[in-house]
């Protein structure tokens, strides 16, 4: 297992592999959040991204394109300029090696409900 260590004091204990993932995560999905960095800064083009659950969106996308084309487009485009789409909520993040799960709000009715926004 590797190991990273942390910054601070010379004598700072070692960070697990998944502690800095779910931490890289998290900084991520708050920065989104605030308006100050987008969730596709965290994208590798191989990743897989999943959404669990219910939602209209709930199945696995296999690279970025795909979940840029089928998830963060459409549902960007239901939103106005002057108020991007971003999470408002994160409930949790957690993660085991590799694998980081983020528990969010889920957005089916904004995307049965609120139509596309046409592009002048």
């Amino acid at each position: 297992m590797s190991h990273v260590t942390v910054s601070g004091a010379p004598d700072a204990p070692a960070e697990s592999a998944t502690e800095t993932n779910r931490r890289i995560v998290r900084r991520a999905f708050d920065a989104w959040r605030d308006g100050t960095g987008t969730i596709t800064d965290l994208f590798a083009p191989d990743m897989v991204w999943r959404i669990e659950g219910r939602s209209l969106a709930s199945e696995e996308y296999g690279d970025e394109q795909q979940f840029v084309d089928e998830v963060l487009a459409p549902f960007a485009a239901r939103f106005p300029v002057s108020a991007p789409f971003r999470p408002v909520t994160i409930r949790s993040v957690q993660a085991d090696g590799d694998t980081v799960v983020v528990d969010s709000i889920a957005f089916d009715e904004l995307w049965t409900r609120v139509r596309p926004r046409t592009r002048s």
